[in-house]
């Protein structure tokens, strides 16, 4: 696990030593700068010969538009993922409209980044941005990559993109699987979960799974707590059972739907059972993570 501003500061310093591809998903994207430099390390790469894929959910795509142009203009894959607009033209507003893309995932050879951090300066750290966030990144060399490649496959199938200009998207996982190899050290029981109610719902199930069976200790990083009661009702269970159960939560929030819910509201009936709680008001809480009877840790972008 690195800083929590790994993302911006890895693509601002690392990403020369890559030479076959770059692959970034996020949810956010804008114009600021650590967003428009991170572009302009997608620029140089792309005109070295690495093949670049930016995937950016529609809803927050405000990256550059001339520095976009350059790189598609140099031959890289950009795609605004899941566009509104045709839903309101068609006045079909399905389900479907809510598939927004919260990953936030990089994979770049043998190398995959993924946590919580969007591309923006508010995400960015002190060096790149304005250090707003706290946020959690883990870095995967040689481990879990596959699964990573195959990740944005899925999402490359599900809206008939490409991933590579001049083979099939399995035709590309299949090259950079053979040319690069998992550690033999890899870890068995590393997982990456997947979340898109209600029909892929892996995360929420393993969290819960696990507050189920957790018999000492649960500390979850939390950023926007609000009551679900699927999820609250097992870690009420976990409590009465003689769970010790800490939640790390922000004090203060950033959106104003969340601004003026108080936990002390919010986690009443959790608090009145033993729960420790632990407010963050010096930085915005961003990052998401979960671990139980200090064996199983989970880390992330969602819950």
């Amino acid at each position: 696990m690195k800083q929590r501003y790994v993302l911006t500061s890895f693509i601002q310093t690392d990403l020369s030593r890559f030479k076959d591809y770059i692959w970034l998903l996020t949810f956010i994207y804008d114009n600021s700068f650590s967003a428009t430099q991170t572009l302009r390390k997608l620029n140089e790469a792309q005109k070295r010969g690495v093949k670049v894929c930016l995937m950016i959910d529609d809803i927050n795509n405000r990256a550059d538009k001339s520095l976009k142009t350059e790189l598609i203009h140099n031959g890289a894959l950009v795609y605004s993922l899941n566009p509104v607009i045709p839903y309101f033209t068609s006045f079909n507003f399905s389900r479907e409209l809510f598939r927004r893309h919260h990953e936030k995932v990089f994979i770049a050879d043998d190398v995959a980044i993924i946590g919580s951090a969007n591309i923006t300066d508010e995400y960015s750290g002190p060096v790149y941005g304005s250090d707003d966030y706290m946020d959690l990144n883990i870095i995967l060399k040689n481990l879990c990559t596959s699964k990573v490649r195959n990740f944005f496959r899925e999402i490359a199938d599900h809206y008939k993109h490409r991933l590579d200009k001049q083979v099939s998207n399995e035709e590309i996982i299949t090259r950079y699987d053979e040319l690069y190899k998992e550690s033999i050290f890899n870890i068995p029981k590393l997982s990456l979960l997947k979340a898109h109610p209600p029909h892929i719902e892996q995360i929420q199930d393993f969290v819960i799974q696990n507050i189920d069976s957790a018999q000492e200790s649960i500390r979850i990083i939390q950023p926007y707590y609000y009551p679900i009661k699927r999820f609250e009702s097992v870690l009420l269970k976990a409590l009465q059972r003689g769970v010790k159960v800490e939640l790390v939560t922000a004090g203060k929030r950033h959106t104003s739907v969340y601004a003026p819910l108080k936990n002390s509201i919010l986690l009443n009936e959790m608090l009145k059972n033993g729960l420790d709680v632990y407010e963050i008001h010096d930085k915005l809480l961003h990052m998401k993570m979960y671990q139980f009877d200090d064996k199983i840790y989970t880390a992330g972008s969602f819950f």
